[in-house]
Order: C-alpha cells, then sequence, then structure tokens
C-alpha cells in the first residue's frame, strides 16, 4: 500500500508539472511589433506591452528621472535598415535598444547599441549611439504601452509613444532622395538596356520636380530601347512641359493618349486614364 501511495504520488506531481508547463496563459506585458517604411527606410520596433492596471504609472510605477528599460521584460529593440537622424541625432543603419529617462518636464532618450541587457543592469549611457532630449506631453489614455508611427513622409515620421495619459514624439528623418538617386545609379549602371530602368528615374525626377532636364534624357532613352508604352510617352509629355516646351508636350501627350486608345479598344475596353491626359493638356 506504501509503494502504491508513493507511485500515485509521482504520477501526480508528473501530470501536474506537465500540466503547467503546457498550459498557454496570457502574458502580463504581451510582446508587440510595428513597423513602418518612411521613404526607402524601413523602421521595426519590438516590444512588451505592460498595462495602466489601475496604477499610477508616471512618478510611481514609473519612478521620475530614473533610467527604464521603456517597457517590460527585455529592453525595447528598434532597427533601422539605413541611417537615419532620430531626434536630431545621426544614427547608423542597424539595431538598438531604447532606454528613457522619463521626467515630468523631459524626458532623455538613449539609443544603445547594448541589446542584451534584462532590465536596465549594465546600460552604460556612454556606449549610446545617440542621446536626445524629448517632451512628455497629455495624451488619450491608452492602457497599454503603445509605439506609434504618424506624420509619415518620403523623407520623415514620428515615432510616438504612448503609456497611461502620457505621450513622447521621436522625430525621424531619412535621407530619401540620396538613396533614390544612388539605386537610380545602381540600377541604370548593372541594367543599361532595361526601358523600364530609364522611365523609373525620369518618373521619379518628374514626381520629385528635380533634375528634370536628366529625366527628360531619361525618358528619351527609354522610348529609344521601347516605343509602344503610353504612359512612356506621357511622361514624356510631361517632363517636355516640365522643362518649358508645351507645344512638344502637347504634341507627346496626344500620342500617348491615341496609343492608349487603340490599345484599349483592341481589348474591348475604354481607355481609363484619357480624361487625365485631356484634363493635364487642358492646364497647358
Amino acid at each position: 500500500m506504501k509503494s502504491m501511495k508513493v507511485l500515485f504520488g509521482a504520477l501526480a506531481i508528473t501530470a501536474f508539472g506537465f500540466s503547467a508547463n503546457a498550459q498557454n496563459l496570457p502574458q502580463p506585458s504581451p510582446s508587440a511589433a510595428v513597423s513602418q517604411t518612411i521613404g526607402l527606410t524601413e523602421v521595426t520596433v519590438e516590444y512588451s506591452r505592460p498595462g495602466v492596471k489601475g496604477r499610477t504609472i508616471w512618478g510611481d510605477l514609473v519612478p521620475y528621472d530614473q533610467v527604464w528599460r521603456t517597457g517590460a521584460n527585455a529592453s525595447t529593440k528598434i532597427e533601422f535598415s539605413t541611417d537615419v537622424v532620430i531626434g536630431g541625432e545621426e544614427v547608423p543603419a542597424g539595431k538598438y535598444s531604447i532606454f528613457t529617462k522619463p521626467g515630468q518636464i523631459q524626458w532623455t532618450v538613449w539609443i544603445s547599441p547594448q541589446l542584451d541587457l534584462w532590465g536596465v543592469d549594465g546600460f552604460d549611457p556612454a556606449k549610446a549611439t545617440a542621446t536626445f532630449k524629448a517632451e512628455p506631453k497629455k495624451h488619450a489614455f491608452t492602457e497599454r504601452m503603445e509605439f506609434s508611427f504618424s506624420e509619415v513622409k518620403d523623407n520623415g515620421g514620428t515615432l510616438t509613444l504612448a503609456w497611461e495619459n502620457v505621450a513622447v514624439d521621436m522625430p525621424i528623418k531619412v535621407d530619401t532622395d540620396a538613396q533614390a538617386w544612388k539605386n537610380i545609379e545602381t540600377a541604370i549602371s548593372e541594367n543599361p538596356e532595361d526601358w523600364r530602368v530609364y522611365r523609373n528615374a525620369a518618373t521619379y525626377t518628374r514626381n520629385q520636380g528635380k533634375e528634370l532636364e536628366k529625366g527628360l534624357g531619361w525618358i528619351k532613352k527609354s522610348l529609344e530601347l521601347k516605343n509602344d508604352s503610353w504612359y512612356s510617352h506621357f511622361v514624356h509629355a510631361q517632363l517636355l512641359y516640365m522643362n518649358g516646351d508645351s507645344k512638344a508636350a502637347k504634341k507627346a501627350a496626344k500620342k500617348a493618349l491615341e496609343m492608349g486608345e487603340a490599345e484599349a479598344k483592341a481589348d474591348g475596353k475604354e481607355f481609363g486614364y484619357a480624361e487625365m491626359i485631356n484634363n493635364e493638356m487642358l492646364d497647358w
């Protein structure tokens, strides 16, 4: 009987131990990730999301004027696919941790290469790649700490940390133009006979309103390689106009319109861009 009790006890311990280990339960601070493409730069934040849970956060759970891991569990990570400027500080492409020192009037933010820390033990501000100040602002109540992106444009955006009733903005700037021009030069060098490469480059100059003469040369090269695209002729027309030759621009636009209508008719459809081309010619 005694040996049976021992055996039963061992089986019970094994069973309960297995059950506890196999349970899938919600975490107090669930993990999260948010990504945003800014121009040609991918920015990703990986973090844990602690909850308010009826507590006072700022100045209590998170003390003022002390280094904070900026979340729960392991330190929050941020990764940039290209060089950026965040908070006015230059940061090379790569992965970093975000540490902060919250204050009632001002926060200190560190972008640190120390990636393996749990909590703040071992954090060294002197090793930070960038250090900048940020002002906290009132924010709609947010139960779980959240990172989000806003005001995203080709050359910048804002990363915001919000929790409880406070938010902190971290402005990010990227040199998209420099990256784009480098990509154009590389593409042309590697694909000198691809008409699409030249049209893409010309379209970029049109969209940006920069290097218009160079863009006109590129679209002409594209048309030399492939002359049967109505859209290429329309880009040609737009760049002619932007370079001051409205007469030639109208002629090229009419050719684009004729080609587009003929192509659509062959497919038994209406040319959906006819109104757009006609309206642009009227503006010219």
